[in-house]
């Protein structure tokens, strides 16, 4: 993996090191979130910082059948549920592809398994792969080969405040 680069440096690279050898890791935050990227750290002695690059959230939802109304001799009352899993852009309104993370916000860092290394290449290409916010206007539903059918600008505002709400703190006693 190449080093990610940087316009305002002399010589346009960033002066990071890969971590893990280049290979995608799975970084849990404190926020409970999981992301899945490629991780940095600076070679600058001063610099406390990790970057991630193309970082991707993990979103899961619990899924589970409809309870039938009528009850069978011979079956149980068990109900068996589904975990649905979906990949995000970390912060989707930005065209940033590297993004700084102090080491106070993350709670563990693990290598991804070999299994899911190339699928995740793959997922941060599709989703990275272009500006959402410059290449698509907000009337015209996502129709390139940069966003997936279902997704609009519409479904991406309403991800980022469901973002926004997830990691609301209320302060003080509400009245």
């Amino acid at each position: 993996m190449d080093n990610p680069t940087n316009p305002d440096t002399p010589d346009g690279v960033l002066p990071l090191d890969p971590m893990f050898n280049g290979m995608p890791v799975l970084v849990r935050l404190v926020g409970r979130e999981d992301i899945l990227c490629i991780l940095f750290q600076s070679r600058e002695e001063n610099e406390s910082r990790l970057f991630m690059e193309r970082p991707l959230r993990i979103l899961m939802e619990e899924i589970t059948p409809e309870q039938s109304a009528r009850n069978t001799i011979g079956r149980t009352n068990t109900v068996y549920s589904t975990v649905r899993t979906r990949f995000d852009r970390w912060i989707p309104f930005t065209s940033a592809l590297i993004f700084p993370i102090y080491p106070e916000h993350i709670l563990s860092i693990a290598p991804l398994a070999d299994a899911y290394t190339n699928s995740y290449m793959q997922w941060a290409d599709q989703l990275y792969e272009g500006d959402p916010i410059t290449s698509h206007s907000p009337t015209t539903p996502g129709t390139s080969d940069n966003m997936s059918s279902g997704d609009t600008i519409g479904n991406i505002e309403r991800s980022y405040i469901d973002y926004l709400l997830h990691n609301f703190t209320q302060k003080g006693k509400p009245h």
